[in-house]
């Protein structure tokens, strides 16, 4: 037992720092957050998964009732994961606490074996506490409640790592750049956009190392991108290709204009200030959007040791990768504006500060390499921790913990809440205003009277049997058009308008009996989407079995 524990002393203590990261919130109670809407989908997707739409895309409780076509566009593999926890008996509440919580060690994982690639065990172990500890991370949990880009965080380190080793030609790497390409562009998709130009770059860097097989390395390269493509596909076509039927110009405007959201030097480097207000224009946002005083320390000792000691083998590694930090940061700032006006899909970023995510694991690269100096000992860990617990521990806690149920938070005035935060984000475009009411239960009657015998609604259909008693009714019902929307009465399928301010199904219906059943369809987009996915299970699969034991 003693040799084990001083086999694996490094680890159990890694463990254990990494406590404090999220500790605060493993008590009961919820906390607030910028974007506290991730309640609300988790129990949208459970309602989803419960109602066999999978994968799904529309949501029946937001934009008030109407539903919209939420995870056509939004990053749905955290919530399949926060959704399937709700089915082990956790709350939704708990469920969203685990989501961030489990990309702690996923992160620390993920961090450690890419740096293990170039340094020891100390220095490894350094990036890990540098990675998880950056305050950006923490204003990422505990302010803005961003579940996609936290998760997508802790994905990127395994996609450098399995990068260099495709080219490396090393064991079933390419399944693994697949996968963790696919997890990420299930996740994230403003990380995945601004994380591609230094993907390129790093395999670039190794391509350049590794220069005798650059062709079967760039061949398998690709094979893993199409592979993750293909794995997210569900997603990723839908969300590109059906983003013209709804309001995405909300998303880019206003306060979401990027130019707002620019860093000054101050920001990055000195200002230390705290809090979990928001981010506009001018230095002095209400949250804290800098690199953090002990990463900076640690980086430029690292620099220096490196002058000093010339320790040539990662002299190339360590220019390297600090150009790929000075690029990141330097798009955080306004000099890069001309960037960002070169290419108009950056306006989708919203925040140039979210490049800050790409920075801190750069950052904690260079800053872990100063343990790569030194023999494996507690000494450089504990300088490490001290200087992380002087500058950054406290900030790894919320404003407060509020105590709250799923009850509480599905019910009242919050649940209103939940309904209409945002509406305008994926507001189908054939809405051209927001409703001002909650969508009623019923068939909204425009003209004529009927009863309504029976009424049932799941996710993404809507079944009514109705009686007309007047000589005739204009009916509407209560869910956003979307294409592709399908109704039937008694059975046949029937045309309907939709041009009306709601953009609602709109039909005129004789004095009689009906069964009403309105349903939303794939398009065929999707459903080639969905074939992509599915035969790219299989093929890796296929692959993996094939080259299991090879």
């Amino acid at each position: 037992m003693k040799r084990l524990l001083k086999k694996n002393l490094f680890f159990i203590i890694l463990v254990i720092l990494l406590l404090p990261s999220f500790w605060s919130i493993a008590k009961p109670g919820y906390f607030p957050m910028h974007d506290d809407m991730q309640a609300m989908r988790t129990l949208e997707m459970r309602k989803c998964i419960l109602d066999g739409q999978i994968p799904c895309r529309w949501v029946p409780d937001m934009g008030y009732g109407y539903g919209y076509p939420q995870f056509n566009f939004y990053g749905p593999l955290p919530y399949y994961f926060m959704a399937a926890l709700t089915f082990l008996g956790i709350s939704i509440i708990d469920s969203v606490k685990v989501g961030f919580i489990i990309t702690i060690p996923i992160s620390a994982i993920s961090m450690y074996l890419l740096a293990r690639e170039f340094f020891n065990k100390t220095a490894s172990m350094l990036a890990v506490l540098f990675f998880v500890y950056a305050p950006y991370r923490a204003v990422d949990m505990y302010v803005r409640g961003a579940v996609g880009e936290f998760w997508a965080m802790s994905f990127l380190p395994f996609i450098f790592l399995y990068t260099k080793r495709v080219i490396e030609n090393k064991k079933h790497a390419t399944l693994g750049l697949s996968v963790f390409f696919a997890f990420l562009l299930m996740t994230h998709n403003i990380t995945s956009l601004i994380a591609a130009p230094f993907f390129a770059l790093w395999a670039g860097y190794f391509l350049l190392q590794n220069k005798s097989n650059i062709k079967k390395s760039i061949f398998n390269l690709i094979c893993a991108v199409l592979g993750g493509v293909g794995l997210s596909a569900f997603y990723l076509l839908p969300a590109w290709f059906e983003k013209k039927y709804v309001h995405i110009d909300t998303i880019t405007m206003g306060y979401f204009d990027y130019k707002r959201h620019f860093l000054s030097l101050s920001q990055l480097f000195v200002r230390t200030f705290w809090g979990y207000g928001t981010s506009d224009l001018g230095p002095k946002d209400e949250l804290f959007l800098g690199l953090g005083m002990a990463h900076i320390i640690f980086a430029v000792i690292s620099l220096l040791s490196l002058i000093v000691l010339r320790k040539s083998e990662n002299l190339k590694l360590f220019i390297f990768v600090l150009f790929l930090f000075f690029l990141s940061i330097f798009m955080t700032h306004s000099r890069s504006n001309f960037i960002w006006g070169l290419f108009p899909v950056l306006s989708f970023v919203q925040f140039p500060w979210r490049f800050l995510t790409l920075a801190i694991l750069f950052i904690s690269l260079l800053a872990g390499l100063f343990g790569d100096y030194l023999k494996p000992k507690l000494l450089p860990l504990a300088m490490v921790v001290v200087f992380l617990a002087l500058f950054n521990f406290s900030f790894f806690k919320p404003e407060k913990i509020v105590a709250m149920t799923d009850k509480e938070k599905f019910s009242g005035e919050l649940w209103d809440k939940q309904q209409t935060i945002s509406i305008f984000d994926y507001l189908p475009i054939y809405a051209t205003e927001p409703p001002n009411d909650k969508a009623p239960d019923g068939p909204i009657v425009e003209q004529g009277q009927l009863l309504v015998n029976s009424q049932k609604r799941g996710t993404d259909w809507i079944n009514y049997n109705i009686s007309v008693i007047s000589d005739s009714a204009v009916i509407s019902l209560p869910q956003y058009y979307f294409p592709e929307t399908n109704l039937y009465v008694n059975g046949q399928k029937t045309k309907f308008s939709y041009d009306n301010p709601l953009g609602l199904p709109s039909f005129t219906l004789g004095r009689g009996e009906y069964a009403l059943y309105l349903e939303l369809v794939d398009t065929p987009i999707r459903k080639i989407a969905n074939a992509l996915t599915v035969a790219s299970v299989l093929a890796l699969v296929l692959y993996w079995y094939k080259f299991k034991h090879v």
